[in-house]
């Protein structure tokens, strides 16, 4: 991962950004944007909000980007902790909103996922993606694309050129050894 170029050069950017380049930080949003607004629209599940938290994530490594540490993980995993930070920071937000008086409360059975609930779903996820990067380049493609960019199967095979039963295919035989790995660590 060390000698990954991606990395390299998001390192060279986050760097750039550190020193006040703002066509730096046009760089990044081009090269990470999808995946991030993707890892915030699975959290919260809402087009126009996605938006918003990915805005404010590029705001947060633009004021934070000279404490990026390269010893501590990838540019993309910093700037996926700090989306994912920020899309539970909005979930949160949203519950405290939605708070009524305590006596409106006693008739209300609380069906909101716990915090406890969430880090598991999250951390749930984390592994699932990991999975997914151990999978073949071609159909962890496929995957990411229906499962985190919310693509259907025909947008996938139309996007990629393949036939939809070898995407129906591939996907499907990803899936097979992420749950069979999952099974065995």
């Amino acid at each position: 991962m060390a000698n990954d170029p991606q990395n390299s050069e998001l390192v060279h950017i986050l760097l750039a950004m550190a020193g006040g380049d703002k066509a730096a930080m046009h760089k990044l949003y081009v090269r990470t944007s999808r995946e991030l607004y993707s890892l915030c629209f699975s959290f919260i599940q809402n087009r126009e909000a996605s938006e918003d938290v990915v805005h404010e994530v590029y705001l947060k490594a633009w004021n934070r980007a000279a404490s990026y540490d390269q010893t501590r993980g990838t540019p993309m995993a910093w700037l996926t902790r700090i989306a994912r930070n920020s899309a539970i920071d909005w979930i949160r937000a949203q519950r405290r909103r939605r708070t009524t008086g305590d006596d409106e409360l006693i008739f209300v059975a609380d069906q909101s996922e716990t915090a406890e609930e969430m880090l598991i779903r999250v951390e749930q996820s984390d592994i699932a993606r990991q999975q997914v990067e151990n999978l073949a380049t071609a159909d962890a493609n496929l995957i990411r694309s229906a499962y985190l960019r919310g693509m259907t199967y025909s947008e996938v095979a139309n996007s990629t050129g393949l036939p939809l039963g070898t995407v129906k295919t591939r996907i499907r035989r990803g899936l097979r050894i992420m749950r069979e790995r999952m099974i065995h660590d």
